[in-house]
């Protein structure tokens, strides 16, 4: 699905989007996950956030390894 960007500057539809990685915090707390930020490759503006999935599948991954639940 292709949406405009909300910037009013841009208004420009959005085919693609860059990711950059960053850090989540958990409000009140030190702990941190591991999350992405969707940016307009026209303007940079960020388009949304989102906890980053494939961090969430390998950790999933390594604690199934090492027998935890």
């Amino acid at each position: 699905m292709k949406g405009i960007c909300p910037n009013p500057d841009c208004r420009q539809l959005v085919m693609r989007a860059e990711i950059e990685q960053i850090a989540l915090n958990t409000a009140g707390t030190p702990n941190e996950l591991p999350g992405v930020s969707y940016i307009c490759p026209n303007c940079s503006t960020v388009l949304g956030v989102s906890i980053n999935p494939v961090a969430l599948d390998e950790e999933l991954v390594r604690l199934i390894k090492e027998g935890r639940n």
